[in-house]
Order: structure tokens, then C-alpha cells, then sequence
């Protein structure tokens, strides 16, 4: 299963800032990944595709809308490996401004959907 740092650990693979999986008040110039649910498909039960959402935020508008327009465009049918799991990432939209925060920091939110496949249960377990 792929966990929240893999998540981060890809994104920041194509940004130029850390990437975090929280929203902290205090820091201005960051990059947060956060998984935002998904759905199975049912006649393929090792098919995931969860989603996540990236949020950048940034003091400077033009750096934000550059820093968000660079991560959907790196990400946007990527085929990346995490966790020794192949994925697929597809953006679902061009990001969105978000406008300025309570502190004046310009905000562009995207959304991506991940495609992979796990093992059989029978093949995780040695069973054959």
C-alpha cells in the first residue's frame, strides 16, 4: 500500500520545494500532497486508483502559478515507480487559483488520480 510520504517523496521529485502532507500556518513558500480518496474497481479487485490533491502556496503570485503549472505539467501522465508499485498519474484539471489566504500567500490547489495494481492476495501470501 502506498503511504502518504511516497506520495510526497514523488511530488517532490518533480518540484523545486520540500513537500509536505500538512498545512502548516506559520510557513509561506510550500508544497502539501494528501491523499483524497479513490475508488476500486470491481471487476479487478488488485486495480487501485486513489486520488490526491496538491496544494501550492506560495508569498510571490507568479512563483505559485509557476511552481503549479510545473508540477501539473511533470505529473500529468507520468508513469512513475513508488514503492516498487508502477503508477500512472493523471491530472484531472489544470490548477486552480485558489486567491490569497488570510496572510496575502496566493494558493493553486490540483487533483490527480494514480492508477497501479497490486499482487493477487495469493502471490503477496505464497500461495500458488
Amino acid at each position: 500500500m502506498l503511504t502518504v510520504e511516497d506520495l510526497c517523496a514523488a511530488v517532490k521529485s518533480v518540484s523545486v520545494c520540500d513537500v509536505i502532507d500538512y498545512f502548516p500556518e506559520e510557513l509561506d513558500d510550500l508544497v502539501m500532497a494528501r491523499f483524497t480518496g479513490g475508488s476500486r474497481d470491481i471487476d479487478l479487485p488488485t486495480l487501485r486508483e486513489p486520488t490526491f490533491q496538491v496544494i501550492v502556496r506560495n508569498r510571490d503570485a507568479s512563483k505559485a502559478e509557476r511552481l503549479a503549472t510545473q508540477i501539473e505539467s511533470q505529473l500529468h501522465t507520468s508513469f512513475v515507480q513508488i514503492s516498487g508499485y508502477d503508477c500512472t498519474i493523471f491530472s484531472k484539471h489544470e490548477p486552480l487559483d485558489l486567491g490569497k489566504d488570510g496572510k496575502e500567500r496566493q494558493m493553486y490547489s490540483m487533483n490527480f488520480e494514480m492508477i497501479y495494481q497490486t499482487r493477487p492476495n495469493s502471490q503477496r501470501l505464497g500461495i500458488s
